[in-house]
């Protein structure tokens, strides 16, 4: 099989790539921790690094299922033990889809989630490791792909609301401490902007990602807030890149929900010589081939404003 042949552009630097191992080669083996028939979509997972080995997942059933799929482990994921909830059986608000999940540095476990009216963003805490929850807040209107990320002491959640990036946080200081969520906050320029993530620094600043624009010249743009929960809003956008990825691409493996570019953030919140870094991965496609995707890694080490150099993963 020949692999495709990427012209970079002259001036353009690519850092070289560390060794790896890809994961089809990881030491570790799959396991099937629902053990259900059909399938399991839009998943999202959190490890507790207040407790060793606790782990927790979530995930969309198939259509036509009520609730969810959770799963909790104690042994880091060797074993799980997983059920139904906010499936109209339990006292959580009934749920549809679009499930995330963040432990925080206390122990708290916050998720997010749209009802099954599909008319609200619900967002729940457990502070027994997602055996209970309790409501925390919930964000009315039309909304899709809510994501929820925790930072030191903060819980977030950035929602595609009416056709624009919302964002709202709130104060957490301790285990089952969390103060009233703000308003959700359109994010300068995000109108027809959609399927975003959000990542939380090491000083309390927090990020925004989110993609606009159709297949062939998508753009991924990123908006920071320089102090979180402080009086400083959101700057403007920052377009770091573009995909020709869209956001809803067909292709073989997805041929009737689609594709997008799912770009992703993360801050390195270490006390490391890299400790602030904002890192962003995303999807994009060779030239005239959307069925060709790789995912692509770039950072920025001035809070965003400038975008560094990119990886892109290849086989080995």
């Amino acid at each position: 099989m020949s692999l495709p042949v990427y012209r970079v552009p002259a001036g353009t630097w690519l850092e070289p790539l560390e060794g790896r191992r890809l994961l089809a080669a990881s030491a570790f083996a799959n396991l099937d921790i629902s053990r259900r028939t059909g399938n399991e979509s839009e998943p999202a997972i959190t490890i507790d690094r207040t407790t060793p080995g606790r782990v927790f997942a979530l995930s969309n059933t198939d259509t036509g299922t009520s609730g969810m799929f959770a799963a909790r482990s104690t042994d880091g994921g060797q074993t799980w033990t997983g059920g139904y909830i906010a499936d109209g059986k339990d006292d959580l608000p009934e749920a549809c889809c679009d499930p995330s999940a963040a432990f925080d540095s206390f122990g708290n476990l916050f998720i997010s989630y749209i009802n099954s009216d599909q008319d609200r963003v619900e967002v729940m805490m457990s502070t027994d490791g997602g055996v209970t929850f309790d409501p925390v807040t919930s964000f009315k209107g039309d909304v899709d792909q809510p994501t929820l990320t925790v930072g030191p002491g903060s819980v977030w959640v950035t929602v595609d609301r009416s056709n624009k990036v919302v964002v709202a946080g709130a104060d957490v200081t301790g285990m089952g401490k969390v103060g009233p969520f703000g308003e959700l906050a359109p994010v300068p320029g995000s109108a027809g902007g959609a399927f975003g993530d959000i990542a939380v620094g090491p000083d309390g600043q927090v990020a925004v990602t989110y993609q606009r624009g159709p297949s062939g010249r998508s753009k991924v743009l990123v908006n920071i807030d320089p102090d979180g929960l402080g009086p400083q809003p959101f700057g403007k956008g920052h377009s770091v890149t573009t995909t020709r990825v869209g956001l809803f691409d067909d292709v073989p493996a997805q041929n009737s929900r689609g594709i997008d570019a799912e770009a992703g953030l993360a801050y390195d919140r270490s006390q490391g010589a890299f400790r602030g870094r904002l890192y962003l991965v995303y999807t994009d496609a060779a030239p005239n081939s959307v069925v060709n995707t790789d995912v692509f890694l770039r950072y920025s080490d001035d809070g965003g404003d400038t975008p560094g150099p990119h990886r892109r993963p290849r086989p080995r």
